[in-house]
């Protein structure tokens, strides 16, 4: 959020903070492209909207892919959002990943 054009850096009143965030929460939620979502909003993931965006990346990529096959070095791959995300989330050990009985 501070890295943002026109953000104010200091706040004068707490109404001040909350006037900021009532326009910039669903610019976030809904416009904003994360990179860690594979350049989707965080409500196209939540929602689902995303797969039907993917879908039209996904053909316009491999048609691209089809018609200059030389300007690639392997075929292409649309990333898509990853299954599980999180902040610190603990990592996984190989033996986590074993069931036992």
């Amino acid at each position: 959020m501070k890295y943002r054009p026109g953000y104010p850096k200091v706040f004068a009143t707490l109404a001040d903070a909350q006037a900021y965030l009532e326009e910039y929460v669903p610019w976030y939620n809904r416009q904003h492209k994360h990179s860690g979502i594979a350049l989707f909003s965080p409500a196209q993931v939540h929602d689902g909207s995303w797969e039907q965006g993917w879908v039209g990346r996904e053909q316009a990529l491999q048609e691209y892919y089809r018609k200059h096959p030389a300007r690639f070095r392997a075929r292409p791959v649309t990333p898509s959002p990853a299954g599980i995300v999180g902040i610190n989330l603990p990592s996984v050990k190989a033996g986590d990943l074993l069931q036992t009985a």
